[in-house]
């Protein structure tokens, strides 16, 4: 079987505790980490906006200098729910345009 693992493959960052992620599949979305923010102490120093503006892409997620991350499954489907735009996969799975064919008149 095989099984899709969302990586996250570009974040920039859109202000407030937003980051625009895309994933290796091409979806995108923004993702307000505000939930996890400040929630237990390796997220408590996100609170500071400047500490939070310092994420980078480690592997396969959204890390800071700290070790803080949240996994890329659940970034996944935060950004798939935040109104996402599906890149490559919306791409693949339009079906094929049928070709006509002529008709001897």
């Amino acid at each position: 079987m095989n099984m899709f693992t969302p990586e996250v493959v570009d974040a920039k960052y859109r202000g407030d505790y937003r980051i625009h992620l895309t994933f290796n599949d091409g979806t995108e979305g923004v993702v307000d980490f505000a939930r996890w923010v400040g929630r237990g102490p390796v997220f408590e120093p996100l609170k500071d906006p400047a500490y939070f503006q310092r994420f980078f892409i480690d592997v396969e997620t959204v890390e800071w200098p700290n070790g803080a991350d949240i996994a890329p499954e659940t970034l996944y489907e935060a950004a798939r729910a935040s109104g996402v735009t599906a890149g490559k996969l919306a791409r693949r799975s339009k079906p094929a345009a049928k070709k006509r064919s002529r008709r001897a008149s």
